[in-house]
């Protein structure tokens, strides 16, 4: 089955370009309160020199809902950690589940 990430839960394409932004930016406390009860998945790598590892760990501290998973791998996780991809995919199944507590 083939999901549209985006619609999901009702997020709508809006929310999944606010955690974009909040990203590229880093400017968490204008977009937390968009993410406030969503459930969100951080992966991250312990040796991602763009992105620091205190970046991710600010972001779970601020979300109740989250869950952060740190890798041995650089910035690019998916070409460099097959964890991070089943990670991912775990947590994508299990998606729906999550969504319905909300």
């Amino acid at each position: 089955m083939v999901y549209d990430v985006g619609t999901w839960a009702g997020l709508g394409y809006a929310a999944i370009a606010a955690i974009q932004l909040m990203v590229a930016n880093m400017e968490l406390e204008h977009e937390m309160p968009k993410l406030s009860g969503l459930p969100v998945l951080i992966l991250q790598g312990a040796e991602d020199r763009q992105t620091p590892l205190r970046a991710g760990e600010i972001l779970h501290k601020q979300l109740a809902q989250s869950e952060l998973n740190v890798f041995r791998s650089g910035h690019n996780l998916m070409p460099e950690s097959s964890d991070a991809i089943r990670c991912c995919a775990e947590w994508l199944a299990d998606f729906p589940m999550r969504s319905s507590k909300l």
